[in-house]
């Protein structure tokens, strides 16, 4: 099987480079051309519990129609970032023939699940996702912040109000590697005791893998360009509004990002100070 995989980054090349030593072919797909470069002439190199190297050609996007040769791409792996999606997709889509297929893989790397229930998962991605981009206002890891009894009221009440709204939208939230979103769900009485051990599961996951910071953290203090916070918590705060629902928390969250992405504010202890006191402030 042929895939086309849009977006070589982490997840992207991570995929591709697996599907390369399953004995695909893959065709690895990057807006960047010092990227695209690499690739083509080294390869990847997988590094984790399982270390490899693989060879497979990379193009740009302006090179992808020469390099498929006039056949259509028979699979389409997506790996970009929710804002890229529509440039991403739009050289792509007058290619795709009859029996192509695109196949969304952004937004981090899960163990593959079967499910009747995708909706659940994505919102439970959501919720999440919620106490990731709050870990990424400081300079500090992700387990580190999960793991600190100070900020646990608050990273339970970020994700509380994810589950909130999703629950007014109908969806049944998924948990996975240790995320348990029926423990976050604000209830009479709270279920304290389960959401400690949730934070205890995910703080020890995190503190296992090789990425002590996230993604998140990465663009805004490495990379210095802008998250995916609009087309993530964002929906969340507009879904929220849509319903009548309030969520105070994930509302500052997004500006404080958007602060972060701006130069507006320096990632500083502040910042995380900040969401705590409006937590105290809105949950008691």
């Amino acid at each position: 099987m042929h895939f086309t995989v849009i977006g070589a980054g982490a997840i992207g090349g991570t995929i591709g480079a697996h599907l390369v030593r399953a004995g695909h072919d893959v065709l690895f797909v990057d807006a960047d051309t010092k990227h695209v470069d690499a690739i083509d002439h080294s390869g990847l190199t997988i590094e984790g519990k399982d270390t490899f190297h693989v060879r497979a050609p990379a193009v740009t996007v302006a090179g992808l129609a020469d390099a498929l040769r006039g056949r259509p791409p028979e699979v389409v792996l997506l790996a970009v970032k929710a804002m890229h999606t529509t440039p991403a997709l739009e050289p792509v889509v007058p290619l795709l023939g009859t029996q192509s297929f695109v196949v969304s893989m952004q937004n981090g790397l899960e163990n593959t699940q079967l499910t009747s229930n995708i909706w659940g998962y994505l919102w439970g991605k959501l919720g999440y996702a919620s106490m990731l981009f709050a870990t990424a206002v400081v300079d500090e890891t992700m387990a580190d912040v999960l793991a600190d009894p100070v900020y646990r009221p608050l990273l339970a009440n970020l994700a509380g109000e994810v589950v909130r709204v999703a629950d007014g939208e109908g969806v049944r939230s998924e948990g996975f590697d240790g995320y348990d979103p029926n423990a976050m769900r604000f209830a009479h009485p709270r279920d304290w005791d389960g959401i400690e051990r949730s934070l205890d599961r995910l703080a020890d996951f995190n503190r296992r893998s090789l990425k002590q910071k996230s993604g998140i953290w990465r663009d805004l203090a490495v990379r210095h360009r802008r998250t995916e916070v609009d087309d993530q918590i964002g929906l969340v705060v507009a879904a929220a509004r849509h319903r009548g629902f309030a969520v105070p928390l994930n509302d500052h969250l997004v500006e404080t990002i958007h602060d972060l992405e701006s130069g507006r504010r320096p990632m500083a202890a502040g910042n995380l100070e900040s969401l705590r006191r409006l937590s105290e402030e809105m949950y008691q």
